[in-house]
């Protein structure tokens, strides 16, 4: 282990106190491999193994080897935000609050439905409204065929994605509108678009557990809460000293 020396620290800052084998790890290590403990001899060789890797280790911190290794200091930011995460507790919540939290995480999830629908002619730039109002007639028209070179398909689009490239108001009206009934003029952050809504899966995540499973459930979310605002004052507070 590591331990802070005031007085007759080495280079590296720290003061290394081995430790000496930990017998029952190295038989817990050698049972997982091998579905069994091991002899005598295959002990005293893991021993042996052990004492090695500690003189090395040693070796290495002399010689400062870890100190800019990335992948090193990849590991102790690891064990450090698993320690953090280990220490934080969250108290019983009540009926009400698993209920609350059970609607917003499926209000959340709900997000994710998927929608398939067609656009005309939308390679093409931007025209008035007046024009595509003209347009819009002619499909709508029981003896016209669209060609299908004119139209674009987009199927199985994330309601999210559709809404960041065409904007709010157009996946809101268009959500509104009767799958394969007929095409619709909608605004868009694009100008206005002729739209068809083919097809809308809402086979929402909705989010069902046992009084058991969403306690657990409900735990887990609110630690990984509480470890982003730990971790966000851990930067804060870096900033404050270094920056």
């Amino acid at each position: 282990m590591f331990l802070p020396q005031e007085e007759n620290h080495n280079e590296t800052g720290f003061f290394y106190q081995p430790e000496l084998a930990n017998i029952k790890l190295l038989e817990t290590f050698f049972s997982e491999q091998y579905q069994r403990l091991p002899n005598t001899k295959e002990l005293a060789d893991l021993v042996s193994q052990w004492n090695l890797e500690e003189a090395l280790f040693m070796e290495g911190l002399k010689q400062n080897l870890h100190i800019n290794d990335s992948v090193i200091r990849q590991r102790i930011i690891e064990k450090v935000s698993k320690l953090e995460k280990s220490v934080l507790k969250v108290s019983e919540p009540s009926k009400k609050d698993l209920e609350s939290w059970l609607h917003l995480t499926n209000q959340h999830n709900a997000k994710t439905s998927l929608v398939s629908f067609a656009l005309y002619n939308n390679n093409k730039k931007a025209v008035t409204k007046s024009e595509a109002t003209t347009t819009l007639k002619f499909l709508n028209d029981s003896e016209f065929q669209a060609s299908l070179s004119n139209v674009s398909f987009y199927k199985s689009r994330y309601v999210d994605a559709i809404k960041m490239q065409f904007g709010d108001i157009f996946i809101e009206e268009l959500l509104q509108k009767n799958p394969n009934e007929k095409w619709h003029l909608l605004p868009s952050t694009e100008g206005w678009k002729i739209a068809k809504l083919i097809n809308r899966e809402d086979t929402k995540n909705i989010v069902v557990l046992s009084d058991a499973k969403l306690l657990e459930a409900y735990k887990s979310a609110q630690i990984e809460k509480l470890f982003k605002e730990r971790l966000n004052n851990i930067r804060m507070q870096f900033e404050s000293l270094h920056l």
